[in-house]
């Protein structure tokens, strides 16, 4: 009875055990990041996109690719997730950019509007 009551307590904690939580920092988002997968809505394969170290728990993004490179005001980071709303009046963009960092891929999620067409769909990157 007491080697079937360990071995229930012993498999218990074997199946009890899960994913263990992504520790992300500032850094963990740093480097050049180029499109592996998703819907390639704003991004395509060709582009890059270039983190860094903005300070204060930021981070700065720019994006080259199809000739320009646009470069955008700091991103607050939280944990492995950044949020942003890109506006730009002159080019009718107004867009929430967000972006999830898990197992070594950056997912970036576009919600909103690019030149005047309203966009939700979500790319992937990996370094």
């Amino acid at each position: 009875m007491k080697k079937l009551i360990l071995m229930f307590l012993i498999l218990g904690s074997i199946f009890s055990c899960g994913k263990d939580e992504e520790t992300c920092t500032v850094s963990s988002f740093v480097g050049t990041w180029k499109v592996t997968g998703g819907e390639a809505c704003i991004f395509t394969e060709a582009n890059t996109v270039t983190i860094t170290d903005a300070g204060s728990n930021q981070i700065n993004v720019v994006y080259t690719g199809g000739g320009v490179t646009t470069t955008y005001d700091p991103f607050p980071v939280s944990g492995c997730g950044f949020t942003a709303n890109i506006v730009q009046s002159d080019f009718d963009i107004d867009f929430v950019i967000t972006g999830t960092l898990d197992d070594g891929k950056l997912s970036i999620k576009n919600n909103g509007k690019v030149f005047g067409v309203n966009t939700n769909c979500t790319d992937v990157l990996t370094k």
